[in-house]
């Protein structure tokens, strides 16, 4: 429970204690650990295409399921837009995943009934809460303003496309980095853009993946052309953006002189 003595204290605590941080071993040490005090008749995990770590750690999770013989079914798909998810791969490998575990004795079968979720999402703070429209919006070609002498071709179109919906869903700001419609970096949750944009270079210099030729997509619009300058010189050829800014002007100029391409959307994605 948190501490409204020591709000700070108790935020930071909650934070550090939550199961997502850390490696991915140690989620799966945490929800062995779940296994043991719930006793569950079956676990199933999704993978998010765009997530690496998930993807990678699903294995890890599945033999440590395995070690204490608890049926595991790990389905992929993409959880941002759902016209990328096969719904009917996905259904069928449920009902024989269920199938499987009715053939067992003593299981019971919960499900879910649809229902109406809600449109507005709540933000705890001190004193008080923030309520916020859910951002439901998914940019389409369409929506693509290029705002530059050089038009971007089709795949850095795709490409931009999906690294808008990835940094549509992290937390501000965020910068996302991706070629081949493969996430390659992102830097989120930084009190500035550039520093996002560093730790998005930073982590995909880490993992070896090359930058030449990637596009970026940032949360907001560029209040200077630095982090344009900055993902130029890494490498980007790219870069979709909401726009807005009263010195839009001065991101676009730059990548007229550099030869880079960039397309805004007129709508910023901030997520608190």
């Amino acid at each position: 429970e948190m501490d409204a003595e020591h709000p700070f204290e108790a935020l930071a605590k909650k934070i550090i204690r939550n199961l997502y941080n850390g490696s991915y071993a140690h989620k799966a040490d945490a929800i062995a650990s779940l296994c043991d005090r719930l006793h569950p008749d079956a676990v199933i995990y999704f993978c998010h295409w765009g997530c690496k770590q998930a993807s990678g750690g699903s294995i890890l999770l599945k033999e440590k399921m395995q070690q204490k013989q608890i049926p595991t079914l790990i389905l992929d798909g993409d959880g941002i837009d759902k016209r990328n998810s096969h719904d009917g791969q996905i259904k069928t490998r449920l009902e024989a995943f269920l199938e499987m575990l009715e053939e067992k004795k003593n299981r019971i079968i919960l499900v879910r009934k649809d229902t109406a979720l809600p449109k507005v999402q709540m933000r705890s703070v001190l004193n008080g809460v923030l309520v916020q429209d859910k951002d439901t919006d998914i940019e389409t070609k369409a929506d693509l303003k290029v705002v530059t002498r050089t038009a971007p071709t089709d795949a850095e179109v795709e490409d931009m496309l999906f690294a808008n919906k990835i940094v549509k869903n992290s937390k501000s700001n965020a910068i996302v980095l991706a070629k081949n419609k493969q996430l390659l970096a992102s830097g989120v949750g930084q009190t500035s853009r550039v520093d996002a944009l560093k730790q998005a270079i930073e982590k995909a210099g880490a993992f070896g993946f090359d930058l030449n030729g990637a596009v970026m997509a940032s949360d907001a619009f560029f209040p200077f052309p630095d982090c344009v300058e900055i993902a130029d010189k890494a490498g980007v050829k790219a870069v979709i953006q909401p726009g807005g800014s009263i010195k839009d002007q001065l991101s676009f100029d730059y990548c007229d002189e550099h030869g880079l391409s960039m397309v805004i959307t007129g709508k910023r994605h901030f997520k608190h």
